[in-house]
């Protein structure tokens, strides 16, 4: 398993502990040991939230397809531009995130920009990965807690989550104990079968 883009190797450390020893970690902005691409070919590659950035999205699954295995599983995830309503910008602030998302795609844009690259599209998810029943860990209660906080994500992600008013309406109560069942589909993954 590679984690490409896996900032500083969380996920691979996370997956090492649950016994894949083999896991990974490459990120082009990263430290060692997450700053060379490995050697082997991959059974299964993770790119969350690194589509969005490169220069050239076909160029990106050619890449993916050269580090695995012939029929392995590349795993995107990244914003789903089908949803996305440009007549309430602030909405999705974090979403178009300008000016460091250079593509931002649907699943029927990956699907086909994958198909020319002779990859099959296995499977599409338009829910987001962080999403749990846990009270306030969902993508709108997330937005939430980012608007509250200026849009400052990695003050979010420090732990630095304002005790502001807004926090605790009840529209805001609502999202956090429902939110998960009420996802927007703001972000997407896609599981895609490389050649």
């Amino acid at each position: 398993v590679l984690d490409y883009g896996c900032g500083s190797g969380l996920f691979v450390q996370y997956l090492q502990s649950k016994g894949f020893a083999a896991a990974s970690g490459y990120d082009a902005y990263g430290s060692a040991p997450y700053d060379k691409l490995p050697a082997e070919k991959q059974d299964v590659i993770l790119a969350q939230d690194v589509i969005e950035h490169v220069a050239d999205p076909a160029e990106f699954l050619r890449t993916l397809a050269q580090l695995a295995q012939p029929g392995a599983l590349a795993v995107l995830g990244t914003p789903n531009a089908a949803v996305i309503d440009l007549s309430e910008p602030m909405q999705y602030v974090h979403t178009l995130h300008q000016p460091y998302h250079r593509h931002i795609m649907s699943a029927e844009t990956i699907g086909k920009l994958a198909a020319a690259q002779g990859m099959t599209m296995v499977d599409v998810d338009p829910v987001f990965y962080g999403n749990s029943f846990f009270p306030g860990l969902n993508s709108l209660y997330l937005g939430r807690v980012l608007r509250a906080s200026d849009d400052v994500l990695d003050d979010v992600l420090a732990g630095k989550v304002p005790m502001k008013w807004e926090l605790f309406t009840p529209p805001a109560i609502w999202d956090a104990f429902t939110g998960a069942l009420r996802d927007p589909g703001i972000d997407l993954t896609v599981a895609l079968r490389l050649p």
